[in-house]
């Protein structure tokens, strides 16, 4: 995968850690259902499987062309978004 893409997908990983839980990944880990070590592995340039991109957009209400590509809308509607600004 090119490392644009994964700086990107970071970058977004970044945003929605500090808007759901003010930058603790920790907690943001155990909110979405995902080890603790497997998401600061993310953080740290591992591009997230599958199963981890649906659980956390799932969680949240995000849509996952928003998490993968940065393609809008970040959200899948106001309804669905209980953790996201």
């Amino acid at each position: 995968m090119p490392i644009d893409l994964q700086q990107e997908i970071n970058k977004r990983l970044n945003e929605i850690v500090t808007e759901v839980t003010n930058g603790n990944a920790s907690r943001f880990a155990h909110l979405v259902d995902i080890s603790v070590q497997t998401f600061h592995n993310y953080l740290n340039g591992q591009i997230p499987k599958t199963e981890a991109v649906t659980q956390i957009c799932a969680k949240l209400g995000l849509s996952a062309n928003w998490l993968l590509m940065g393609i809008e809308p970040k959200c899948l509607s106001n309804e669905t978004r209980p953790y996201v600004k």
